[in-house]
């Protein structure tokens, strides 16, 4: 059993008496110090014994039940008062709400040091330095397994044997864990302590303490690139040092896995650029795949619109849900490849996009029909819709190609011509086309966006009109040249 303030109060070398009524003397003393501001529980917690000559004791009685209030709430041991030193000289109303709270208010002798209570609890706390030596030395046995690869999952699973208490690693951002299958803490009690957490700190603060329900917990945000908090709930053993160890193992695992995500996302980019442009022989592909668990056969492509992507941040989101994809940026938009079907509407929670996609691959051949089919499924998405195969596609909008032999034929109709006299001419009719319709004729954002003078542009669409002899003052052959736009996108020709 450890040290309790009954074993301070007895001690008669202390000379220590107390001098409040209904005193908890059973309570647990884990440290001592002297503080003297007006809000120690700043700094010192549960199981901490404050020890002050007096300075910060109020002298008003309202502020002297706030006072003591503070440190009951914050499970604080006790407090002694240096005898005749600077406390107020009248500390009635301190003492009489440490009766009703059943808080120890203790006052020592004027010649007795509070180093000798430091030094008694310290003798206490000798055999339990060994112990908490070992947890750190523990601690970092287990960082040396994780360096192999042990995954985060198995390392907080270690490190919690370790100090003796579950932790909780935190996605800021959503208030859930930072990956699946970690320990989930109650989303109410996390949202609550990281604001509490973002209300409190202070700059110099890295780790904060935190009291909900009765219950103490330690809150660390950690500095690493991926963003991530670790939750955990005091016990006897864990004090700042050994937590900030802690908090050094898990940063360093996470951006091991981050290094591990970026390499995947390289090389995963690589693959699929290679199935896309038929380079693989087939006897190559499921060797290609192989670190990807995927089988081709059983894979779909599907494509999400989109200017600018930020594929580390989707990577390392979906990996660290266990979901796998194969990503390729493309003008506007981004591919992606992934074997498990029943996995779409998960990565279209966690990316936020809609997403159209393809019929089963089936066999590499396919895999230049199945983008165009996912392209197509993409152009039929709808804001109550998010997700639409391309085999539903014949029930959508009439508006657009039913299928992809309809899309190319209106294509090579309307803007065959024009894209002859871009190769041949290395011009940029067609996309000049595009970005004057999307722009709704705007001559100034238009030619903004296409980086040219609008003169320039003019010339374009004068061009445009003498070679399909359409003009783009034509409601009819304004709505023709954005169908041919819109079958363009689908057969990958824009």
């Amino acid at each position: 059993m450890g040290l309790i303030v009954n074993d301070i109060v007895i001690n008669p070398a202390l000379r220590v008496n107390v001098i409040s009524k209904n005193p908890d003397l059973e309570k647990s003393v884990y440290w001592a110090h002297v503080c003297e501001l007006t809000d120690p529980t700043e700094w010192l917690g549960d199981g901490d014994f404050l020890m002050t000559t007096g300075i910060g004791i109020p002298h008003n009685e309202s502020d002297q039940v706030k006072y003591i209030q503070r440190l009951h709430e914050a499970k604080i041991a006790g407090i002694v008062i240096g005898e005749n030193m600077q406390a107020p000289e009248n500390i009635s109303a301190l003492l009489d709400e440490a009766a009703v709270l059943g808080f120890n208010v203790l006052l020592m002798a004027y010649e007795i040091p509070f180093s000798a209570i430091t030094k008694l609890i310290n003798d206490y706390k000798k055999h339990k330095d060994y112990a908490k030596n070992n947890a750190i030395m523990q601690v970092y046995e287990t960082a040396r397994l994780g360096i192999k690869g042990l995954g985060i999952k198995q390392l907080l699973c270690n490190l919690q044997k370790n100090i003796r208490s579950p932790i909780y690693l935190i996605d800021p951002k959503t208030a859930k864990p930072w990956a699946s299958g970690l320990p989930e803490l109650s989303e109410q009690k996390v949202k609550i302590l990281l604001n509490q957490y973002s209300k409190e700190r202070n700059n110099a603060a890295v780790v904060k303490k935190i009291i909900i329900d009765d219950e103490e917990w330690m809150l660390l945000k950690l500095l690493t690139q991926n963003e991530a908090s670790i939750i955990v709930r005091k016990n006897q053993w864990i004090d700042y040092i050994l937590l900030s160890h802690v908090a050094a193992v898990i940063g360093i695992e996470l951006e091991r896995t981050r290094f591990e995500y970026e390499n995947a996302l390289r090389l995963g980019i690589e693959v699929f650029d290679e199935l896309l442009q038929q380079r693989l022989p087939d006897r190559y592909i499921t060797e290609r795949l192989k670190p990807f668990n995927f089988i081709l056969e059983k894979s779909i492509i599907f494509t999400i619109k989109i200017e600018r992507p930020n594929l580390n941040n989707w990577n390392e989101l979906l990996c660290r849900n266990n979901i796998r994809v194969l990503f390729k940026k493309q003008p506007n938009r981004v591919l992606g490849l992934v074997e498990d079907l029943a996995l779409l509407p998960e990565i279209q929670s966690i990316l936020g996009y809609s997403i159209g996609y393809s019929s089963l691959i089936d066999n590499v051949m396919r895999i230049p029909e199945a983008v165009r089919e996912s392209n197509l499924a993409l152009e039929f998405c709808v804001d109550s819709k998010h997700i639409i195969s391309y085999e539903s596609c014949s029930t959508i909008p009439f508006w657009l190609p039913q299928n992809l032999e309809v899309a190319r034929q209106v294509y090579e109709n309307v803007l065959g011509e024009l894209e002859k006299y871009d190769l041949a001419q290395n011009s940029k009719l067609v996309i000049s086309l595009k970005t004057y319709l999307e722009h709704n004729k705007s001559w100034l954002k238009a030619s903004k966006e296409l980086h040219i003078h609008k003169q320039s542009l003019i010339y374009r669409v004068k061009k445009i009109e003498e070679i399909t002899s359409r003009s783009l003052s034509n409601m009819d052959d304004i709505a023709i040249f954005w169908f041919a736009i819109k079958s363009g996108y689908l057969i990958e020709k824009i």
